[in-house]
């Protein structure tokens, strides 16, 4: 029995931001414990994860996806520092994004052109972030992570979006994501 690979939606990100997130990863790496930290190539802002997909179906949404440049490109910005997970052995650490009105009409789009190749849509709420590191590797170790989010509040870095990829994932391999194709958001010219 084949199994169809696993594919999502996602925002790429900058180069010089990927500098920045490879330096907090580099400030953070000694004092939490994690099992997986992102790859730099594998950084970027999920915005529908589609799961396991058949060819045809991936075809479809392609095609369907095109129509993303009718919209226009994102300013984003990141805004600090954030955990899921138990506060003192968190299981996802994230970079936060700043949330724009350009992003939640991007996510409802997509959402909507998801649902019309039949995916279901989404029942939690949208939270834009980019992974940094996952899996609490040492749940004997507990960390604080309330002077980490503090030390990271003020960072800002802007940044601009003009286009969103589908991916592939390859959980065997490292980077983890292959682009699949990428869709410009060109505000309809």
């Amino acid at each position: 029995m084949t199994v169809n690979p696993h594919y999502f939606i996602g925002i790429p990100i900058p180069l010089d931001i990927k500098e920045k997130l490879i330096e907090w990863q580099s400030n953070l790496k000694e004092d939490l414990s994690y099992k997986q930290w992102t790859h730099e190539d594998d950084f970027h802002i999920t915005v529908k994860f589609l799961g396991s997909v058949q060819s045809d179906t991936v075809k479809k949404l392609i095609n369907i996806l095109r129509k993303l440049d009718e919209l226009p490109p994102l300013s984003l910005g990141l805004k600090g520092i954030d955990t899921f997970g138990k506060p003192t052995s968190p299981r996802v650490l994230y970079a936060d994004v700043q949330k724009t009105e350009a992003l939640n009409q991007l996510v409802e789009t997509v959402e909507s052109y998801a649902e019309l190749c039949g995916f279901d849509k989404e029942t939690r709420k949208f939270k834009a972030h980019i992974t940094l590191a996952k899996k609490w590797k040492d749940h004997s170790l507990t960390v604080s992570i309330e002077p980490i989010t503090r030390t990271y509040a003020n960072e800002s870095n802007p940044f601009k979006i003009d286009y969103v990829n589908l991916y592939q994932v390859h959980p065997a391999k490292n980077p983890k994501y292959e682009v699949i194709e990428s869709f410009p958001l060109n505000g309809g010219s």
